[in-house]
């Protein structure tokens, strides 16, 4: 019987997302590393939901046939299968598809982290792949609420939202994907445990 490890990443994401709601900032760095542990862990899988997504359906670890930069490899992929299947792909400005890159960039912001990723001030204090300023800030501004500025320890992006955004948007768009296929999508039996609802 095959196994589908897409749908641990789904339901570790909504885990996460949903503990992420319930850490008290009590001002503590203690709270706050919670809180951002959390949020981490759910952007994270949100990514891993997707990338295992486009592996599974094409029941293999193959690069897209196309090499587009700046877009996931795994979109890339996605939209291949709808081409392949004769359906419609998704365009890469469709909000799904901006939300689902978004998140897949920021996971991959967090995992692959730059020495200057984070810095902040003014042009000549930040390095060249200092968020702040950058098009992913203004992507992840529009995307979700951020912590208020009295909250300390982590970045301001790593919200109770963020988590919930993560994971409701690669849902959305693997909703879309699977729906363009005319096919059920494998995570429909576990959509009560994967839709979180933003705080």
């Amino acid at each position: 019987m095959r196994s589908y490890f897409s749908l641990h990443h789904a339901q570790m994401a909504a885990y996460h997302a949903r503990k992420s709601q319930t850490v008290d900032l009590d001002g503590s760095e203690e709270a706050a590393i919670a809180l951002g542990a959390h949020v981490s862990a759910a952007v994270i899988s949100a990514g891993a939901f997707i990338d295992a997504t486009a592996n599974e359906v094409a029941e293999n670890d193959a690069r897209p046939r196309s090499r587009a930069k700046g877009l996931p490899a795994s979109l890339l992929r996605l939209n291949e299968l709808l081409e392949d299947a004769n359906a419609q792909q998704v365009d890469y400005t469709d909000a799904i598809w901006v939300d689902a890159q978004t998140v897949i960039d920021l996971r991959n912001r967090l995992i692959h982290y730059k020495h200057d990723w984070l810095d902040m001030g003014t042009k000549n204090m930040v390095g060249e792949n200092s968020l702040y300023g950058s098009p992913l800030q203004s992507r992840l501004e529009a995307a979700f609420e951020f912590l208020p500025t009295t909250v300390h320890y982590i970045p301001r992006f790593l919200s109770p939202d963020c988590a919930a955004w993560a994971i409701n948007s690669a849902t959305a768009f693997l909703d879309e994907f699977f729906a363009r296929l005319g096919r059920t999508a494998n995570h429909d039996h576990l959509r009560h445990r994967i839709e979180v609802e933003r705080p």
